[in-house]
């Protein structure tokens, strides 16, 4: 029973074997406490596997620390839904690793919040994949602040829409490398407004 699950003690979590814990049931997982969650060892916070973290309740996810974070499987990070991805504080999306953001869906970037967006770290900005790119609304790019825009690529800046380089502030723009400005294509360059070039 739930009564029984919560009455489990860290140690008594911790001392399940990988096996073990690979086998506990979504059930079971969505019915721990929060504190139980962070109670996990790092090494065994890396053996749950994606169903079972898709039951993970959002209360849960936000009891973990950056440590436990980043020991999650890319797949298991692409098998949340986007309420969860979009439940992370600020300090838990800047602890990702830039394997967990480049795997996330363009559905999941897509429901970012925007102070999510602006919290990531630029080494792991510069992951996103030309999709991910390209699935971001215009007010999480104008979320990005100007560090952030000095490190994207400039495949990432050809993959955003006219309507995506449209929405990019004056003062992102006016940081952008030569490099960086060659990626923009004719209908990029075409689209940006007077005051944006």
């Amino acid at each position: 029973t739930s009564t029984q699950v919560q009455t489990l003690s860290s140690n008594q979590l911790n001392a399940l074997s990988a096996q073990q814990i690979r086998g506990l049931t979504t059930s079971f997982i969505a019915t721990l406490l929060s504190e139980q969650l962070q109670s996990l060892t790092v090494q065994n916070i890396a053996y749950l596997q994606p169903s079972q973290w898709a039951a993970i309740t959002t209360d849960q996810l936000l009891a973990l620390g950056s440590s436990q974070l980043q020991q999650i499987s890319a797949s298991s990070l692409a098998a949340m839904s986007t309420e969860q991805i979009a439940a992370l504080d600020t300090s838990q999306v800047a602890a990702l690793t830039g394997l967990q953001i480049s795997k996330l869906s363009t559905t999941q970037v897509l429901n970012m919040r925007t102070d999510q967006i602006a919290s990531l770290e630029t080494r792991d900005l510069n992951v996103l994949s030309a999709t991910q790119m390209a699935s971001l609304r215009t007010d999480q790019l104008v979320a990005l602040g100007t560090q952030q825009a000095t490190a994207l690529t400039s495949g990432q800046i050809r993959a955003l829409s006219t309507m995506q380089v449209q929405a990019m502030e004056d003062g992102d723009l006016a940081v952008l490398s030569s490099a960086q400005l060659q990626g923009l294509s004719s209908l990029q360059v075409a689209a940006l407004q007077t005051a944006q070039v």
